[in-house]
């Protein structure tokens, strides 16, 4: 392709100069040979469906969304992918023609980070700080969650407990940091304790 065919992808956020998804992605189109540049486009709220429709006019190859607009973005879209639909959230966008395709990539990536670290969710208590669009979708792959959040009348996807120090302390059995022990070849560093876990 030519430089001037150039595919333009993008990702949507309010603020946006914190991504690393340009970096990411054009670092992935360069080693596919893809001719295609993602760059960061710092939309406020009220203008996001304008924005992923101007995208759409533009043909572009696709978008990322992140924060605060992984909820709301879902009312730009004509279709939603099932995990998109179940989490009701929307962190990438497809452009199929005049079609808006909003999926989740969310809830299957956390899920298998967990798991090539070696740590398996299944069955597992979990807690989440927090009820924005992320939080929905690692709820969605872990299958449950206690949510506790700063304002739980604003969370209407689950039922969840005000951040409160007492919340904490009743969702965790500790937070503290076991004291390392001195070796003989020098002091160790700080673990965090391996009983340090959701009730």
């Amino acid at each position: 392709m030519s430089a001037g065919a150039r595919r333009l992808a993008a990702v949507l956020g309010f603020p946006i100069a914190h991504s690393r998804s340009p970096a990411m992605h054009n670092a992935a189109f360069a080693q596919l040979g893809i001719d295609a540049v993602m760059l960061p486009f710092a939309i406020a709220p009220g203008d996001l469906v304008d924005a992923i429709h101007g995208l759409r006019a533009m043909r572009a190859l696709g978008a990322s969304v992140t924060i605060p607009h992984k909820v709301d973005a879902v009312d730009a879209c004509d279709a939603l992918s099932d995990d998109a639909r179940a989490i009701g959230a929307v962190n990438c966008l497809q452009f199929d023609g005049a079609r808006i395709v909003g999926h989740n990539t969310d809830a299957g990536g956390f899920v298998d980070g967990l798991r090539a670290a070696g740590f398996e969710p299944t069955g597992k208590r979990v807690v989440i700080l927090g009820g924005g669009g992320a939080a929905r979708a690692i709820a969605h792959g872990v299958g449950a969650a206690d949510v506790v959040v700063r304002r739980p009348d604003a969370v209407a996807w689950t039922t969840a407990r005000a951040w409160t120090d007492a919340t904490l302390r009743a969702v965790f059995r500790c937070l503290s940091i076991r004291a390392p022990a001195r070796s003989r070849s020098g002091p160790a560093s700080p673990r965090p304790s391996t009983s340090c876990a959701p009730r």
